[in-house]
């Protein structure tokens, strides 16, 4: 017999409906429900295919709010982060070199001035 025994506290939730949490449920029903009715009221107005792509694609997310769980957090709570992270918080800084003798040095671009080219020629 094998026992499980969960480490974080903060990970536990109780399962109230064929293994899904209360919130899980709620929102299987609420999204069977919208699906239904975007259904019914699309079929009239469509072909029958395009009504239930139209009823699918309304309903689509109630079951990821449900199910979804990028890194571990619910998606509510992810795409808060990643809007704050990547729309609301300052950029990252990118620095330019103004010197044309770095970049070129950088780059591989090594060309010798021209005023050391004009001193060889006047030699020779």
């Amino acid at each position: 017999m094998e026992t499980k025994v969960i480490t974080d506290i903060g990970e536990y939730e109780e399962n109230v409906l064929a293994g899904m949490t209360m919130r899980q449920a709620a929102l299987s029903v609420i999204g069977v429900v919208v699906i239904v009715a975007a259904y019914m009221a699309a079929q009239g107005a469509m072909h029958m295919q395009a009504a239930s792509y139209l009823a699918i694609c309304v309903g689509l997310p109630c079951f990821l709010f449900a199910f979804a769980r990028p890194r571990k957090k619910r998606l509510e709570e992810f795409l808060a982060i990643w809007i704050r992270f990547n729309f609301i918080s300052h950029r990252k800084r990118v620095y330019r070199a103004e010197n044309d003798l770095y970049d070129a040095v950088f780059n591989g671009d090594v060309k010798e001035p021209k005023q050391k080219k004009e001193e060889q020629n006047e030699i020779v």
